[in-house]
């Protein structure tokens, strides 16, 4: 009984090994299909192939329509799993102006790829604006182009920056909407990670107020839009 069991756990992990590498496939002209490893395969006369269970067949070449590679099963099924889920990461970008001097900024978000071609999160983010502080805090949405795990895609967000930078007796800082448009390009470093390339443009729109400038409790304020190129790298786990 114990022999048995032990043989049936060997024989259902021998599959499975098999199955998560890549297989030969055989299209044999009767409309078959042969799963499994070519052992053989002679340049004029015949095939021989192991299949996923283990049996061995021998093809003439004139019983063949076609020989191909796949990934296995479990291989395929993983990374069907890893396009659709959860992802997470951060940003360390540079955010660029044609007349000020540029500004790094660290971004965190996270979020969610379902219909391989769609995704939605939200972030958080640390930015510099003329020595002005402010947090954003945003939604996005990503649209891919590709139904892989590393597709490019094009990435929308909008949200508010906070204003960060104290007040003092003069001015009081007050932040904004933000919106911003990006191209991404993804790479592959590990089974569960990617590395990320972005290149966009954005708009942050700013307050400054002059509390003591008025009259008859009218404030003075200056707002500010904020132009800038935007690139980062980003790693993604998911």
């Amino acid at each position: 009984m114990y022999k048995l069991l032990l043989l049936s756990i060997i024989f259902i992990l021998s599959l499975s090994l098999k199955a998560q590498t890549t297989n030969d496939v055989i299209y044999l002209s009767n409309g078959n299909i042969m799963r499994g490893k070519i052992l053989e395969q002679s340049d004029s006369a015949t095939v021989k192939i192991e299949t996923l269970c283990g049996n061995v067949f021998n093809f003439n070449k004139t019983e063949i329509d076609n020989i191909t590679k796949e990934k296995g099963f479990f291989e395929q099924q993983r990374n069907q799993r890893a396009i659709n889920g959860w992802f997470a990461g951060p940003t360390l970008g540079l955010n660029m102006g044609l007349e000020s001097e540029a500004a790094f900024s660290f971004k965190f978000a996270g979020g969610y790829r379902f219909m391989s071609y769609f995704g939605a999160g939200a972030g958080v983010a640390l930015e510099n604006y003329n020595d002005l502080v402010y947090v954003p805090v945003f939604a996005s949405t990503k649209l891919f182009a590709l139904k892989k795990v590393n597709s490019p895609y094009l990435e929308g967000k909008l949200g508010y920056s906070i204003a960060t930078t104290p007040d003092t007796e003069w001015e009081e800082y007050k932040g904004g909407i933000m919106a911003s448009a990006s191209g991404v390009l993804s790479s592959n470093i590990s089974d569960n990670s990617l590395i990320q390339f972005k290149l966009g443009y954005r708009v942050q729109h700013t307050t400054i107020a002059y509390p003591d400038w008025g009259w008859n409790d009218y404030k003075i304020s200056d707002k500010y839009k904020y132009y800038r190129f935007t690139v980062g790298v980003s790693l993604v786990f998911f």
